[in-house]
């Protein structure tokens, strides 16, 4: 039977991280079915897994506030707060409210337990175990007299009195063993030593920030050669006694874990009552183990106290950050680097210098209920330090924009004009109101949205009522029907958007762009001298605007269509450019140099990423994209821009997007969190760097300078590089294009700054989403010789360029964001992401809405410029056609990022 956890102080270190755990199934799989989790203070982000199907279900109340109200008032809020507490089994009473008196803290934290789980146990009736958390005080460790000596064990007993009778550890055990008396369900105490992790707020007893904060500023002002921090070489900031003596560490994972473990056996073998301690390891560690793990995180290198020598640095860590205010504030102003508050730095500081004495637990207990778990010191360090690092990164620059309000207001206030046929001038408008730290935004009702279209796009379809064939076959006309390309997925990646202050149907892009056959069909081409299968014989020419693609309409399917654009089209030849990127991939995936080639250590190999694409079926895999962005394509041409496509995707998956770790910490991990890493830079060496150099020949040179292929893989390489070329001798010089731009894109590096706007991160995705190997693509599938670097085509590449982008990042955020959550990816590189710390927003649907304005004004940018362009008249025929195969590409991205499994997964599943 699935399990309902409720975890009282889930902002807290341990019930963080208990709640973190059951998110992300543990101990299996379906072992909750939900976790309640309740908070005084509120969390605008928790950095948790993101909902899923197979993610429990999560409900979060905040204002959870123990300190106050009569048992009464808090029956009536629980009851009507938490629906379901009668489903409720497992409780983790993580609640505590610090106080320097004991007394008084003894008083405050048992009336919070009346009005918390006194409550709450007689509202459960299927409770049947709860967690009590304490630490190494209930040992005496705080006493000036200590009463027992280490390594500490469960059965030492109680402390003498009067320290008993002050410390509220045994008042809540006295309490819950009240409580139980004559009650079916059990209860047990779980102990450790000062708590290493995580936490989304502030955190008094918070080791790690105390730490985090000094080396930060420490390495800032070490590399700048200030004379404070002229060494590498930092000595351990308290007495040699401090640094020597033996400790284990609780870190929060393995508390947790723990704790869900005894939930998990329950009283038969966990049994009522008992005290367990928990540590990360049975070996004991002192800070001669530590210290080195942790400058070591920072590119420095701990050392002793009492190691002296030329220019070892020796500091307090909340003395040097007081000390120094000015490189405090350059650090933020320089790096993006807000250091975290302490609000007890120093009370910290003291007890890392009264604990100069062994305090180490016995673990036998733990391991007699089956529990062995263990986190090698090093990785439990690193990944504390590094959550907390990111932290820091977030809160930086979720303030951005709030020290700049008028530039953010003058982005978002630009109106989102919208010319009727009938060229009224009537225009719709936004309304701005900037209310202290949130900006919302209005457009007023509007008599020329289309209702119907309006209600659709507001909610979610049921798309399990109408089935994939027939949302295929509204799709297009009858005539069409033998060329559509199934449709199995229907995602809508705002379906979670509350927007009451837009319109609820994107405003209709009517691009009166001048006629222009699109695409023409090349002249006949009597010769072909390359026979390879990646060119065959090219249709015969036409100049019927629906010989190689025709229009689809989405709304008309009931498929979600978040965009201003009416429709789009799809490729007649889209089994042909399936076809070759099967063998493509097939090819990648037999090969044994891509075996070979593994991205990281532990990673996946590029043949891994190619097999993986083909366990998907052939028409939802992402080369299909090419079947709606190039539907002007002859077919030998979208044969060619799908073998590229693999290319890119192979290699993308292999090089581009694997950042698998953290380079650096301190305000490097801001770096490596917003920006990433050049992940061809980083496996230059070995095998993966070989293949890197190879493709790149053979892109260069077609294999050429080789002399013969070595490989069938290589091979087909090297023909699809000479049909590309081959193409640009009929009609065009699209090919050689595609070619450069896809070397360019395995060569990309990194942005050298932070993302200061909106502008600067979609300047860096037009390079990261490969916008110009995209533009590159369209230009070769219509056989066209336009110069894409034209002047007077600047801006509305540019608009083509964010538009792109700004879609791939809604479709593919919640994706991303889950992988993030997950500890599968150490950063999250998303417009929606950029958009909420620009802006300040406290929720993912309301940065997601924001981020869905953009792109609806950017639409509008475009329609303007095309305007524009055609009020000077300066473009060409060729450029014309060029615009509006750019324009279909855009409108081809929307849809395929709709219908594709990549994005929305299995939930998206059309029944």
């Amino acid at each position: 039977m699935a399990h309902h956890a409720l975890v009282f102080g889930a902002s807290g270190i341990l019930g963080w991280a208990v709640v973190n755990e059951i998110l992300n199934n543990y101990p299996r799989k379906g072992a909750y079915a939900k976790v309640t989790a309740l908070t005084n203070r509120p969390l605008p982000q928790t950095f948790w897994p993101a909902a899923g199907p197979d993610v429990p279900e999560l409900n979060l109340i905040s204002g959870i506030d123990l300190s106050k109200g009569t048992a009464e008032e808090w029956r009536a809020t629980f009851t009507e707060k938490i629906p379901d507490i009668a489903t409720v089994d497992h409780v983790y009473y993580f609640a505590y409210q610090f106080h320097p008196d004991f007394p008084t803290e003894y008083q405050i934290n048992i009336e919070m337990f009346k009005r918390g789980f006194g409550v709450i146990e007689a509202l459960a009736p299927k409770l049947s175990y709860a967690i009590l958390p304490t630490g190494t005080k209930g040992y005496g460790i705080h006493l000036p007299q200590r009463p027992f000596e280490a390594p500490f064990a469960e059965s030492m007993g109680e402390l003498p009195k009067p320290a008993r009778d002050i410390l509220f550890y045994y008042g809540l055990r006295d309490e819950l063993t009240r409580l139980q008396r004559g009650k079916s369900w059990n209860w047990a105490e779980v102990r450790c030593d000062m708590v290493v992790g995580f936490v989304p707020n502030s955190n008094p007893y918070n080791i790690v920030a105390l730490f985090t904060n000094f080396l930060s500023l420490y390495k800032y002002m070490h590399e700048k050669g200030h004379p404070a921090a002229r060494s590498k070489r930092v000595s351990f900031p308290f007495p040699p006694p401090s640094y020597n003596a033996i400790s284990t560490d609780g870190g929060q994972d393995i508390f947790a874990r723990f704790s869900i473990h005894l939930c998990q056996q329950g009283g038969e073998r966990a049994g009522n009552g008992e005290l367990y301690n928990i540590a990360d390891e049975a070996t004991p560690r002192s800070f001669a183990d530590r210290w080195p793990a942790l400058c070591e995180c920072f590119g420095l290198e701990g050392v002793g106290p009492d190691e002296g020598g030329e220019g070892v640095a020796k500091a307090a860590p909340v003395g040097f950050l007081r000390e120094h205010p000015d490189q405090v504030e350059a650090l933020e102003r320089d790096k993006g680097v807000r250091l975290q508050e302490m609000p007890i730095g120093e009370g910290l500081e003291m007890w890392l210098h009264v604990f100069d004495f062994d305090h180490h637990l016995k673990l036998d207990k733990a391991r007699s209920v089956g529990f062995a778990e263990e986190v090698p010191l090093r990785q439990m360090w690193k990944t504390a330090v590094e959550s907390h690092s990111l932290q820091a990164a977030y809160a930086m620059l979720a303030v951005l924009l709030m020290t700049r309000p008028q530039q953010c207001i003058s982005m978002l206030a630009k109106r989102y004009k919208h010319r009727p046929p009938s060229h009224t001038g009537d225009f719709r408008t936004v309304d701005l109101y900037h209310t202290g730290s949130s900006i919302y935004v209005r457009r007023p009702n509007d008599s020329n949205v289309n209702t119907s279209e309006a209600i659709q796009d507001a909610s979610p379809m049921r798309y399990s009522k109408m089935g994939a064939n027939r949302a295929a076959e509204a799709l297009a006309g009858p005539d069409n029907h033998h060329d559509l390309s199934r449709v199995t997925y229907a995602y809508n990646w705002l379906a979670d958007v509350s927007t009451p202050y837009l319109n609820a149907a994107a405003p209709t892009l009517r691009f009166s762009v001048p006629r222009h056959t699109l695409p023409p069909s090349p002249p006949a081409e009597e010769d072909q001298e390359v026979s390879d299968p990646s060119c065959p014989p090219r249709s015969k020419p036409a100049r019927n605007d629906d010989v190689h693609g025709f229009d689809i309409s989405p709304r008309a399917a009931g498929l979600p269509f978040p965009t201003g654009f009416p429709s789009a089209r799809q490729s007649r030849h889209w089994r042909a450019g399936l076809e070759t990127s099967s063998r493509a991939l097939e090819l990648f995936a037999g090969s044994a140099e891509m075996s070979q080639a593994v991205r990281a250590k532990g990673g996946k190999s590029l043949a891994d990423v190619a097999a993986a694409e083909l366990r998907r079926p052939a028409e939802d895999r992402f080369t299909k994209f090419a079947t709606y962005l190039f539907p002007g394509a002859d077919e030998a041409r979208m044969r060619l821009v799908s073998a590229a496509i693999v290319f890119i995707i192979v290699f993308d998956g292999g090089f581009s997007l694997s950042l698998v770790s953290l380079v650096g910490l301190g305000w490097d991990v801001l770096m490596v969190a917003v920006f990433g890493v050049d992940s061809w830079e980083m496996h230059e060496e070995g095998k993966l760097g070989a293949v890197r150099d190879d493709f790149i020949r053979r892109l260069e040179c077609g294999g050429a300078e080789h002399g013969a292929n070595n490989t069938e893989l290589q091979a087909f390489i090297d023909e699809v590089v000479a049909g590309l070329r081959h193409h640009d001798t009929i009609m065009g010089n699209g090919g050689q294009e595609v070619i450069d731009r896809l070397a360019d894109f395995c060569r990309h590096s990194p942005p050298a700054a932070e993302f200061q706007t909106m502008d600067e991160y979609l300047h860096y995705r037009n390079v990261d989403a490969a916008v110009p190997f995209t533009l590159a693509c369209t230009k070769f599938s219509i056989a066209s010789s336009v110069h894409i670097e034209d002047p007077k085509l600047a801006k509305i590449m540019r608009l083509a360029s964010d538009h792109l982008s700004l879609v791939n990042d809604l479709a593919s955020f919640e994706k991303e964001l889950r992988a993030y959550e997950e500890g599968k990816v150490h950063y999250l590189i998303n417009a929606v992401d950029v958009m909420r710390k620009l802006l300040g927003l406290t929720s993912w649907s309301s940065a997601k809405a924001f981020t869905y304005a953009y792109q609806l004004e950017v639409e509008s940018e475009m329609q303007r410029e095309i305007e524009n362009l055609m009020v000077d008249d300066c473009l060409d025929s060729e450029e014309w056609r060029f615009v509006e195969a750019s324009l279909r590409m855009l409108a081809g991205n929307v849809f395929y990022s709709v219908v594709t499994s990549r994005y929305g997964g299995e939930a998206a599943r059309i029944q």
